[in-house]
């Protein structure tokens, strides 16, 4: 019996040992890293291309996105997220609700002028979230705080992802 009792604690100290050890190491590198909590201002484009018909232009007050056809952006991205449907083709009556109340929502989220709090998030990743008011009533800094909607902003490639659209890519 004390010959499996033995190793047995053994294995355990050393787990405990080495799970410790990785925290300790982890947290050491997580200080070295940087952690944004600021985004830098200007005009985001999608994909990073200034010809594209979505930007995303963000200031210290506000973030915003917009478009040359806002509306129609919004409506094939919104039918893309329903399995791939055509946004020109003519969904079924149960679906086009659906859809309507998805393209009000969406366009609340993102097309009208959003305080936001930026956030740590994963700084090995180099990441942030930015926390936004989901229907725009959220408008203090300790509202955001408890906001359930955020957008991730990536500060090494000045990037902001966003689930309907996909990055918008800072372009000076």
């Amino acid at each position: 019996m004390k010959k499996f009792v033995i190793p047995v604690i053994l294995a355990a100290v050393l787990g405990i040992g080495g799970g410790i050890t990785a925290i300790m190491m982890n947290r050491h590198v997580e200080a070295d890293l940087p952690v944004v909590t600021e985004l830098e201002c200007g005009t985001y484009y999608l994909n990073g291309d200034k010809n594209s018909n979505l930007w995303m232009e963000v200031n210290p007050e506000f973030l915003i996105v917009k478009g040359t056809d806002i509306d129609n952006s919004l409506k094939a991205a919104i039918a893309s997220e329903f399995h791939g449907l055509d946004p020109d083709s003519a969904p079924d009556e149960d679906t086009a609700a659906i859809m309507q109340t998805e393209f009000d929502k969406c366009k609340t989220l993102y097309c009208t002028e959003k305080a936001y709090l930026v956030e740590e998030f994963l700084p090995v990743k180099s990441k942030s979230k930015i926390k936004i008011s989901r229907d725009n009533t959220e408008t203090d800094i300790e509202e955001l705080k408890n906001s359930d909607a955020a957008l991730i902003y990536n500060y090494a490639e000045k990037s902001i992802n966003t689930t309907l659209f996909g990055d918008f890519i800072l372009v000076k």
